[in-house]
């Protein structure tokens, strides 16, 4: 699995592919476990509708054709609309991953019919190596009691944190019914910045967030119920939020703004075990590291025992392998997991650190090279297929 990774920024603050960040945004029934419909849709007429952001801060708008094999994006902040053409993976590791060919270039998605996307091509910005949505079809309104609760976070955006690009930021979100919400906001590392480093293990703070670094209001958008119209207390203007919540098993989008990236939050699930999360998830990756940069699809198996397996495609069609030590839950955050592995591919290995986070139908996570100190690889986003 190679790399993924967060970080709640002021809005305010632009920042390009070596800017930098080092403030935080001060400026969760009966369980879906997505099996029912996590198969590919691999025909009818139907287009399926998702929106949300992508990782320079914009928004998007996928349609996905699969009678026609086409999937076309409106960038909604740079005006720009792309259209590629895909075939589903058919055998394999990667099988059930959406193969995006556009020109000499090749790049992946995933998707979980109605539920979510997420993409590593052009989404109408160079940019945008990582985008995310959710179904466009969704109603927050009749889902409005679902959306509240304590969600972890990480903000996938192209910015140093602490002074780093080695260092990145994640988090607790916490959604509160009264219409707003709050952030307390941690490193991966201490760097030279003013951001507070803590691993995600080590986290024992209280739900809600008490004593936040960032505070603010929330509500459903009245004209388009996709949406959530998000405002932060001491920064002017309105932010765009999409919610995926037809159960408690929520996922919340927030785009930060052109050159500030997004937020992805999974709500945290505290009676949630490896027993009921494990699987076999698919997720799109974009990673940096001494083997070079680029993009990949990705399938993690998660065992209830704690055992697992990873394997990375990338795009020139290399695949590349590996074994978790073990997969443990941190204390206080039970759907988020962080395990140990060497990753092989051809003649050379790696030393990871992995930090993921399990909906019954969903993934995100981050990842850090460990030989030779700790340094951030790269982001993952994606599903359960």
């Amino acid at each position: 699995m190679k790399p993924s990774a967060f970080v709640l920024a002021i809005f305010v603050m632009t920042v390009g592919c070596s800017g930098g960040m080092d403030n935080p945004l001060d400026t969760n029934v009966a369980v879906d476990d997505g099996t029912a419909d996590s198969a590919q849709d691999t025909g009818g007429a139907e287009v399926n509708v998702y929106a949300g952001s992508a990782s320079h801060g914009d928004l998007v708008v996928f349609s996905v054709d699969h009678a026609a094999g086409t999937c076309e994006v409106v960038n909604e902040t740079t005006g720009q609309n792309v259209s590629v053409d895909f075939s589903i993976i058919s055998d394999g590791q990667m099988q059930g991953v959406m193969k995006v060919d556009t020109g000499s270039d090749r790049f992946y998605a995933v998707e979980l019919t109605d539920k979510l996307i997420a993409a590593s091509f052009d989404t109408g910005n160079p940019y945008n190596t990582i985008s995310f949505g959710v179904s466009g079809g969704t109603d927050n309104m009749a889902n409005q009691g679902n959306i509240p609760g304590d969600y972890v976070y990480i903000h996938i955006a192209n910015a140093s944190v602490n002074g780093s690009t080695d260092i990145k930021e994640w988090g607790i979100l916490s959604i509160i019914d009264d219409g707003t919400w709050r952030v307390k906001a941690y490193a991966t590392d201490v760097g030279n910045g003013s951001m507070p480093a803590m691993a995600p293990e080590e986290f024992s703070g209280a739900f809600p967030v008490e004593e936040p670094d960032s505070t603010g209001s929330w509500a459903v958008n009245p004209a388009d119920h996709a949406r959530i119209n998000v405002t932060m207390d001491d920064i002017s203007g309105q932010l765009t939020g999409f919610a995926y919540a037809p159960d408690p098993n929520g996922i919340f989008v927030l785009d930060m703004g052109t050159g500030n990236g997004f937020i992805l939050a999974l709500k945290i699930l505290p009676t949630m075990t490896l027993a009921n999360l494990a699987g076999e998830y698919k997720y799109i990756n974009v990673w940096n590291d001494s083997m070079g940069a680029g993009r990949s699809a990705g399938r993690a198996v998660i065992n209830a025992d704690g055992t697992g397996t990873f394997d990375s495609l990338d795009t020139d069609n290399n695949l590349s392998s590996g074994v978790f030590d073990l997969v443990i839950p941190c204390p206080n955050i039970q759907n988020m997991f962080h395990a140990n592995s060497s990753e092989t591919s051809g003649d050379t290995t790696v030393e990871l650190k992995h930090y993921f986070v399990l909906l019954p139908y969903a993934f995100m996570g981050f990842n850090f090279r460990t030989d030779g100190g700790f340094r951030f690889v790269g982001y993952s986003v994606g599903t359960r297929l």
